[in-house]
């Protein structure tokens, strides 16, 4: 699953305006995003019809480095924050699933 959309996302944007884009990677259901410090790192809250078009908005900001999505609630919440400053815990809704954005340095 996650190879098709890592797959899906490079081949539907591999490139724009010649930038590489990031590669994003997703928890298994039922986790979400807790960042060290919640009202400075949350980005956005806000509503999406897909994950991919959460994983979408995340991308398209240059600080958002982790996101959590809900399939039901269809909840996207964009973080500044990555990996190293929060945690991915268990989430009290099973269909909540978490995205990290992966940069690497020839992306730069």
């Amino acid at each position: 699953m996650l190879l098709k959309l890592t797959l899906l996302l490079l081949i539907c944007f591999p490139f724009i305006d010649g930038i590489p884009q990031s590669y994003i990677s997703f928890s298994v259901l039922g986790q979400e995003f807790s960042p060290r410090f919640p009202t400075l790192q949350l980005l956005s809250s806000s509503t999406r019809r897909t994950r991919t078009c959460c994983s979408a908005s995340c991308n398209q900001l240059s600080s958002c480095r982790t996101f959590d999505y809900d399939l039901v609630s269809k909840r996207c919440r964009l973080f500044e924050a990555d990996t190293t400053a929060g945690s991915i815990i268990t989430s009290a809704s099973s269909t909540s699933i978490v995205g990290t954005v992966r940069i690497t340095p020839s992306l730069y």
